[in-house]
């Protein structure tokens, strides 16, 4: 059988399908996201792009909300499924703006740079070669007697040029929060544990305390009914262990332990694990009592 002129060869075997893309998910303006997240994209899993961002927004778990844009390394913004690259990195966002500022650590070293796909030979992608230090290049040589007239004026113009554009990796932490003009301020994320009000045996529940994830206080408490499920119902109240009434979610402090009730009172019976903690958190306000007192009987003297 022979085959038309014109027209390409067909398979005989195999289901000819478009390969899928395995990439690499970063979360807009966070600088301590080093691995980043993978996702497998696939025009026949995800047929439009707002089904393939409900995925991402899973996924990547972004601070501000779900994922509504999807930029490149080189800062285009992805908007359909097929124009995803196999093996690069994206960085998702919400409502606000790309992030040029505050890069995620992972991604350092490749921002602002057009990923290249591997070659046939196997030859590494040039995304990986090492990104290009802020630090200035070491001066010239020093020119000789008869030339110093011409060196004096072209070496101020050298010296001064790069340090006017400072590269992204070699921000510091305490000038990045001077520059964020664009950037989504945000607050900090508070993790706290929780333990069932009298069970001695329970070891604590992990949760994370957000202004964008809890609006209100209620809401909070339904997400800790579900974690630490108590015996006695819904959690209806939250104690620190000293046995003060937590009433608004201001008052939650970061890295703190909780405990959590439901209509009936504060039992004294705490887990070992909480009891360890009350134990060194009484010995640092003692350590931190003694240290006061140590300038002031210095005064004194």
């Amino acid at each position: 059988m022979t085959s038309t002129p014109g027209k390409p060869k067909m398979e005989k075997f195999g289901l000819q399908t478009d390969k899928s893309a395995r990439v690499i998910l970063f979360r807009n303006g966070d600088r301590y996201h080093v691995e980043g997240v993978q996702c497998i994209v696939h025009s026949s899993k995800f047929k439009t792009f707002d089904q393939l961002k409900l995925e991402f927004s899973k996924k990547v778990g972004l601070f501000t909300g779900n994922v509504q844009k999807v930029y490149s390394m080189d800062k285009k913004r992805i908007q359909d499924v097929n124009e995803f690259i196999d093996g690069h990195h994206y960085i998702c966002c919400g409502a606000e703006p790309l992030n040029t500022e505050v890069i995620p650590k992972g991604i350092q070293d490749i921002f602002g740079k057009a990923e290249v796909s591997n070659n046939e030979d196997g030859e590494p992608k040039s995304s990986s070669k090492p990104f290009v230090s802020s630090v200035p290049p070491p001066p010239p040589p020093p020119p000789s007697s008869s030339t110093t007239t011409p060196s004096l004026s072209t070496s101020p113009s050298v010296s001064s040029q790069p340090p006017k554009k400072p590269v992204v990796s070699a921000y510091k932490e305490s000038a990045v929060h001077s520059i964020d003009k664009f950037s989504v301020q945000t607050e900090k994320a508070k993790v706290i544990m929780c333990f069932r009000n009298g069970d001695k045996h329970h070891s604590g529940e992990r949760a994370t305390v957000h202004s964008t994830k809890f609006k209100t206080y209620d809401q909070l408490k339904e997400q800790l009914s579900k974690q630490v499920k108590l015996p006695t119902g819904p959690v209806r109240k939250l104690y620190l262990p000293s046995g003060k009434l937590i009433k608004t979610m201001e008052e939650i402090i970061d890295g703190e332990y909780y405990v959590c009730a439901g209509g009936e009172t504060l039992s004294q019976e705490f887990s070992p694990t909480l009891l360890e903690h009350i134990k060194q958190k009484k010995l640092q306000e003692q350590q931190q009592s003694l240290e006061q007192q140590k300038p002031q009987e210095q005064e004194m003297f």
